[in-house]
């Protein structure tokens, strides 16, 4: 034994005597008491809150700029609109000797937006954008394995028309192929109760248009409505009504009403008597 292994275990022999016990020996049998492993602690995270869009204005200052007059816009109704899927005035109807594909779905608006726009009596060939809304998307592309669309496995036969013609069966949709995806959250829109604009004193034609975006990616008016000899003067504020509001049966009222004069503002909401223009639509 070396001098350094004799001190360890005189080391030993010295704390057993101190202490007038010998270290505990485990038992080979004894189980062995593991300490239970933590947890990971799951952390729930709420998902954002989904909301229907909201079409609103810049807000403006109170009073309107220097050199300008104050237009303001006032809408009464609900102040809501809704599309639909298929929200075209006139439907289309596929070729002849031609069908859908099995699955199909009738998704053509895929979006929808409001311009507000305005000509100034002696510049007939300048429009000035008011307003335009971001597009509100009502539907996506998708394939068809993501939207939920299951591929039909039977074999697809040909069918026999009323005139004894021979008809192509429909093509069975493959799981990559694009389809429409349609966004229920988004098929109504909220207008705000008001929009203001700053203009150069004249008198303009006001114009107000809801557009739908097609799948074809072409925009078609849905809506429009317009009021004429609408006076602006400097430093002075001219109201005009308006009015968004969905009714039962598919009713949509899409209107500007009338103008008061130009510093008299008139109570938010009132009535107003009918004006030059304005346009109701159905849904087909």
């Amino acid at each position: 034994m070396g001098l350094r292994s004799g001190l360890v275990v005189w080391a030993v022999l010295a704390a057993v005597a101190a202490t007038g016990a010998a270290p505990p020996i485990q038992d080979p049998d004894e189980p062995v008491d593991v300490a239970e492993p933590i947890e990971d602690e799951i952390i729930s995270i709420p998902a954002p809150e989904v909301r229907p869009p909201h079409i609103r204005a810049m807000d403006l200052a109170e009073s309107p700029v220097p050199g300008t007059g104050r237009l303001r816009i006032a809408f009464d109704g609900n102040r809501r609109w809704c599309t639909a899927q298929d929200d075209r005035v006139v439907k289309q109807n596929p070729p002849q000797g031609r069908k859908p594909a099995r699955g199909a779905t009738t998704i053509v608006t895929f979006g929808y937006q409001m311009i507000l726009a305005a000509v100034k009596r002696g510049s007939a060939d300048e429009a000035i954008l008011l307003f335009e809304s971001p597009l509100i998307r009502t539907a996506t592309w998708r394939p068809a394995s993501k939207a939920g669309l299951t591929p039909n496995v039977a074999t697809p036969s040909p069918q026999v028309s009323d005139s004894g013609a021979t008809v192509p069966p429909a093509r069975r949709i493959a799981p990559g192929d694009l389809v429409p995806y349609w966004s229920e959250i988004n098929r109504c829109a909220t207008v705000a109760e008001r929009m203001d604009f700053d203009l150069a004193p004249g008198v303009y034609d006001l114009y107000l248009a809801i557009d739908l975006l097609t799948r074809s990616g072409v925009y078609i008016h849905r809506a429009t409505t317009f009021l004429l000899d609408v006076a602006v003067e400097e430093g002075r504020h001219t109201q005009v009504e308006g009015r968004v509001d969905m009714r039962g049966g598919g009713l949509r009222d899409v209107k500007l009403l009338a103008a008061s004069p130009p510093g008299a503002a008139g109570p938010a909401g009132a009535a107003a008597p009918e004006g030059t223009g304005g346009t109701a639509t159905r849904d087909p």
